[in-house]
């Protein structure tokens, strides 16, 4: 784009500009190649960040047991989130991956009705709903909010709901997006909620995600929202090489160690025993993290930063193997294919807590640090190894992510925070073969895929200050 014209200072005094620049690509459906099929990527809208909660549908919800649930399609093992708290002069605060259509959105005003929902709920299995709260909802620019009436207030026994609505199944043309009951995209795709779920794809409705929480006291935290750049403007999860620039923030390069059993050979990004760009091993991450500042602690010399660090979706990478199978070797393809990390929550006095992190003096650097260790879930549903008949391990995998950088301030006042990890990340890739009459082979192949030290960058910028 070029913008030209005449402007003007306070003074009054004129001045020509002639202004060029160019906005990042958000447009979808460029077409790929995956498993020997070439088609158009489109995708459903996602939650990037939210408080209070976490950006998933939830499931195996106990409100008497205080058990908020987990999210819906991982392993029955994985953690459980206790009910979420909000500040009770705190409003809920929801971002979304995609621009939604403004017409799907509607708050209910009687109980069970409204894509939007904030209601006040029984603590029994069916979570009825008791009564709406009045408020104020707004949305602008993928940022939606709802501010009550009056403060958050104790429930008692029951608790606070907030309610995101979707069409789990559904696709563009199979919802009436303008009938305020189903939260869409500008591009008319329904909310999707969770990509763990076995019959999840990616251009589907997911669940209804159903947020319960309680009202905590006032504090002194500083709410600041950072927003995380990304490679992937267009939140189709591929790199489109072409329209997108690769960036120096969010994304995680992938290197390869070694290989195992039926897998003689593999190569991370380019074509099998090629180099190429790193740029093709990386996975490019989208996300959005909610922080609260705290007060700086004397005693330690740090400022806490609670991060309501939730789901990172992140792009596929291809992975080229060589497979030795009978008396022949098979090249293939593996690519990842959309790839999901979901930090899990300390455990402080029996509860689940938002991680906190800490902002501290970097002796070394002379300058201020960021610095958290996040436990993680790594998910990659959509991996299919020989057309699905391998199956693989990497369903909550869990890494350990030691992570620290510079916070510097920009020109404009924002808060930028620049995050690598200190130490190596091993994912160690187990496959076996997914038919039962040929169960007993157990692990046919593996591999182990590592991100080295610094290889994987977390960047976060905070909303102009000035």
């Amino acid at each position: 784009y070029t913008v030209t014209g005449a402007i003007k200072d306070l003074a009054g005094n004129s001045a020509y500009l002639s202004q060029e620049f160019s906005t990042p690509n958000k447009v979808q459906g460029t077409e790929f190649e995956e498993h020997d099929e070439i088609s158009a990527r489109y995708t459903a809208p996602m939650v990037e960040g939210m408080v209070p909660g976490y950006s998933c549908a939830m499931e195996d919800t106990d409100l008497n047991l205080d058990i908020a649930g987990r999210c819906a399609g991982g392993l029955a093992t994985d953690q459980k989130f206790n009910i979420f708290n909000l500040q009770e002069d705190r409003d809920i605060f929801v971002v979304f991956s995609q621009q939604m259509d403004e017409a799907s959105i509607r708050l209910g005003e009687t109980c069970n009705t409204g894509s939007f929902r904030v209601e006040i709920v029984e603590p029994n299995g069916s979570g009825n709903c008791i009564a709406t709260v009045p408020g104020v909802l707004n949305y602008e620019n993928k940022i939606l909010t709802f501010s009550p009436n009056e403060n958050w207030q104790d429930q008692g026994s029951n608790v606070y709901r907030y309610s995101l609505i979707s069409a789990e199944g559904e696709t563009k043309g199979s919802v009436d997006c303008s009938s305020g009951e189903v939260l869409c995209s500008a591009q008319g795709y329904p909310l999707q909620t969770t990509l763990l779920k076995p019959d999840s794809h990616e251009d589907l409705g997911g669940p209804d995600m159903l947020m319960p929480f309680r009202a905590a006291p006032a504090d002194k935290l500083v709410f600041n929202p950072l927003m995380m750049p990304t490679t992937d403007t267009n939140r189709d999860y591929r790199w489109d090489e072409i329209k997108e620039d690769v960036i120096s923030g969010n994304f995680a390069k992938l290197s390869l160690l070694e290989t195992s059993e039926a897998l003689i050979r593999a190569t991370v990004g380019c074509e099998l025993d090629q180099t190429c760009s790193d740029d093709y091993a990386k996975t490019y991450i989208s996300g959005f993290m909610p922080t609260e500042v705290g007060v700086y602690d004397a005693v330690n010399n740090r400022i806490p930063v609670k991060i309501h660090a939730e789901q990172l979706i992140s792009s596929s990478v291809n992975v080229a193997v060589m497979l030795g199978l009978g008396v022949g070797l098979y090249p293939s393809d593996v690519p990842t294919g959309t790839m999901i990390m979901r930090p899990f929550y300390p455990v402080v006095n029996g509860k689940t807590e938002v991680p906190t992190g800490y902002i501290i003096w970097n002796e070394e650097e002379n300058r201020l640090n960021f610095k958290i260790d996040l436990d993680i879930y790594m998910d990659n549903p959509f991996m299919s190894v020989l057309g699905g008949v391998v199956s693989h391990n990497l369903h909550s995998y869990p890494i350990r992510a030691n992570l620290q950088g510079p916070l510097t301030f920009l020109d404009d006042g924002r808060m930028n925070i620049e995050l690598s990890n200190l130490d190596p990340i091993i994912l160690g890739v187990e496959m076996k073969i997914d038919l039962p009459i040929l169960s007993w082979f157990g692990k046919i192949a593996g591999m182990t895929l590592a991100i080295a030290p610094g290889d994987m960058s977390l960047q976060q910028i905070s909303q102009p200050m000035k």
